[in-house]
């Protein structure tokens, strides 16, 4: 039987799987180095809407007047990163934010600038960071993916791309179907870009559309991947409003009206601030070691936590920077950020003070997809760029990415790792490999598997289950051996579901993929974070609490195994060819 016979049949140079701000700026770059390759965007949203990064702030990290690139890399080896990071590409990204910030108002986003041309930057925290934040305006996504069909991109929507498809270690294409009528699709392609984002679990609502796809694919595909056990990022957020992740955890009360913040964030409570005495601290907006302050806390019998208003500082920066005609020059984020106003203004958030209930709201931010300098993957022609390889590039170390404990980050690394790994996608020289038919049977049979059945698991319950337990301080603030295994064990029973899962109509159908994408990235999740013994940056275990340079100094890879299902290998970070290193 033909291809075409098993379903719709498209060919391409290169796919990129998914069309927000990395696949854009990805395609834009490629056809800047080579105008004749064909090149087609796949998503499951629609073009110019598509991914995360026009769902928050809208901000940009850039180097702080008076400061370098250097600076900001090394602040972050020591003091977030723990010498877990490639510092060699941490370099290269920072140094190249001025020509990436240029590119992008190139290609069409508004930036604002003072009236000498240089960027505007909003100060970072603390004061004495080496790195400030450019605002951009809400649009931008609109304005790339304008540009690009206008040097010849093309694009598809609403369609779910399930499987890569591989010759040996080569890819040769992928697999996909319509959310909206099932049309089932066989690509064929040359060269293939994973553009479509980390996992984040649903958990906080701006950034849910991380569903872990591309990097379930690309594990199925058989590709290496690390640092898996750094996708637990948490910040605070309202209790009865989880839309909106808060910088409050300086203002943290218990329900007996202590003030907690300075048991875990010291610096907040020390007259005589100086930043020498927390170098090895992660003195940001949020780190873990409060939650799980928080956690205690609370099984001490002293919750619920609370926000003291009276003390939160963060809007009146807002208003003064962001959401400052003034300053920010950009009056379509002021109106979509006007919207969460509104909500607050109606009632319909707790805002008024001055004690108002808050938790740790899960984001995730899991990003293992490994990849060298030039954001290849191990795989032949098979390229992974922005939220989906952060942490597999080694840049961020230690901490789940973006934002790495690095604001603006996560839009500055998609748009800078979219240049970086342009030049070789585009001198990729390939014949059109042998897509084998029985290759394309199987994964079409897999994903199709719930829509051939007439009753079962809804995909949504599994999602929200594997949500929860991911979400818990319980199993993934800092616990031990025991209750990562007993977290584990979870995990595999909502694996055990996936064989009965029911999809009654083609929406359903790509929520049950995402099931085993969240499924599988929450099994890598614990699998690897078993076998570090130690805590080290984000990462916490109540039964390791020291870092342990002499044995955990390494790197975690995993990769698919048919029969262990994940094999799992340590590599020494290459230390002696970076400049930072442990004190």
């Amino acid at each position: 039987m033909s291809l075409e016979n098993k379903g719709t049949v498209k060919s391409t140079d290169v796919l990129i799987i998914g069309h927000g701000l990395s696949g854009l700026a990805n395609a834009l770059s490629i056809k800047e180095k080579n105008p004749n390759l064909d090149i087609l965007l796949v998503d499951k949203a629609s073009t110019g809407y598509a991914g995360k990064a026009n769902k928050g702030a809208c901000v940009v990290i850039d180097i702080a007047p008076e400061h370098t690139a250097d600076e900001i890399v090394e602040w972050h080896v020591r003091k977030s990163g723990e010498y877990l990071n490639n510092q060699d590409l941490y370099k290269k990204f920072i140094e190249s934010m001025p020509s990436v910030i240029d590119k992008m108002e190139e290609w069409g986003t508004h930036v604002a600038r003072q009236e000498n041309g240089d960027v505007k930057l909003v100060p970072s925290f603390p004061k004495e960071c080496p790195w400030g934040l450019a605002l951009m305006e809400y649009d931008f996504l609109i304005k790339f993916a304008a540009r690009a069909k206008k040097l010849g991109c093309k694009f598809m929507d609403k369609t779910t791309i399930t499987d890569i498809l591989t010759d040996g270690n080569k890819v040769v294409g992928a697999v996909g179907f319509s959310l909206l009528d099932g049309e089932k699709f066989i690509f064929k392609a040359k060269s293939i870009v994973i553009a479509n984002g980390n996992q984040d679990y649903r958990g906080i609502n701006m950034w849910d559309c991380a569903r872990g796809d591309g990097i379930a694919a690309a594990f199925r595909a058989g590709a290496e991947m690390r640092n898996g056990e750094f996708g637990t990022f948490k910040q605070a957020m309202y209790c009865d409003f989880p839309d909106v992740p808060l910088t409050a955890e300086d203002h943290i009360y218990n329900e007996k009206g202590e003030w907690l913040t300075p048991k875990f964030r010291p610096w907040v409570n020390d007259p005589n601030f100086d930043m020498s005495k927390y170098w090895g601290t992660m003195i940001y907006d949020s780190n873990n070691q409060m939650f799980v302050g928080m956690y205690k806390d609370a099984l001490a019998g002293n919750g619920p936590h609370y926000l003291n208003a009276a003390e939160y500082k963060a809007p009146e920066r807002l208003f003064a920077y962001a959401a400052n005609p003034e300053f920010s020059e950009r009056p379509k984020w002021i109106r979509w950020n006007g919207i969460f106003q509104e909500k607050v203004q109606k009632g319909l958030i707790n805002n008024k003070g001055p004690m108002i209930p808050v938790t740790a709201g899960l984001i995730g931010e899991q990003s293992p997809i490994k990849v060298d300098n030039d954001f290849r993957t191990s795989i032949e022609g098979l390229w992974a760029i922005g939220d989906s390889c952060y942490n597999g590039s080694g840049v961020p170390g230690a901490v789940p990415a973006p934002p790495a404990r690095l604001r603006g980050s996560g839009l500055a690394f998609a748009t800078f790792s979219a240049i970086a790994a342009a030049p070789s996608v585009a001198a990729f020289s390939a014949k059109e490999g042998s897509i084998n038919e029985d290759q394309v049977d199987q994964y079409i049979n897999d994903f199709m598997a719930p829509k051939m059945r007439y009753a079962g698991v809804n995909p949504n319950e599994i999602m929200s289950d594997i949500r929860a337990i991911m979400a818990s301080m319980k199993y993934t603030g800092s616990p031990t051996e025991e209750v990562m295994q007993e977290g584990l064990a979870l995990v595999q029973k909502e694996k055990e579901k996936l064989n009965n899962v029911y999809a009654k109509n083609w929406h359903y159908l790509s929520a049950a993929n995402e099931a085993r994408s969240f499924v599988l990235c929450a099994e890598i999740h614990f699998t690897t974070a078993q076998l570090r013994k130690e805590s080290r940056g984000w990462f916490m275990r109540d039964d390791y609490p020291e870092r342990d340079d002499a044995n955990y100094l390494k790197y975690i890879n995993f990769q698919k195994d048919a029969e262990a299902g994940i094999r799992t290998w340590m590599t020494d970070v290459p230390l002696a060819d970076y400049p930072y290193q442990p004190e």
